[in-house]
């Protein structure tokens, strides 16, 4: 059923990801919210100019902490990848949710609205 929202999003220059939490496949913290990044970040490769992709590549930059981009890069190799980084652990216990909600500010944008989906949220702590 959600799909049917992804050809109105896109066609409307947005973006659409989803995550599924599911405690019996996937034990891995957080898997959703990776999984989906990890679409988002395909679709902006895929998607934008070299232009759109070098500015959400500095906004990243901007609005994020060096240690924390590091981090999600431990978590999100694309991301990695895309921005050079070097993957770090997290080096404390609430890193990577600061770190992936300053990365949701920086890569969210009026001109590029994005629809996150999680499915199963009620496993999510499973």
């Amino acid at each position: 059923l959600i799909q049917r929202l992804r050809p109105r999003v896109e066609k409307d220059g947005g973006f659409f990801v989803q995550g599924r939490f599911d405690d019996l496949d996937n034990p891995e913290p957080f898997a959703a919210w990776v999984d989906a990044a990890e679409q988002l970040i395909e679709q902006f490769i895929d998607r934008c100019d070299e232009v759109e992709l070098a500015i959400i590549m500095k906004a990243i930059n901007q609005f994020m902490e060096v240690s924390d981009l590091h981090a999600l890069a431990t978590m999100m190799p694309l991301l990695g990848d895309l921005m050079n980084l070097t993957p770090q652990p997290p080096t404390g216990r609430f890193q990577f949710s600061v770190a992936f909600g300053s990365f949701l500010r920086a890569v969210a944008h009026p001109e590029r609205p994005i629809v996150w989906f999680l499915d199963h949220v009620h496993a999510a702590d499973a």
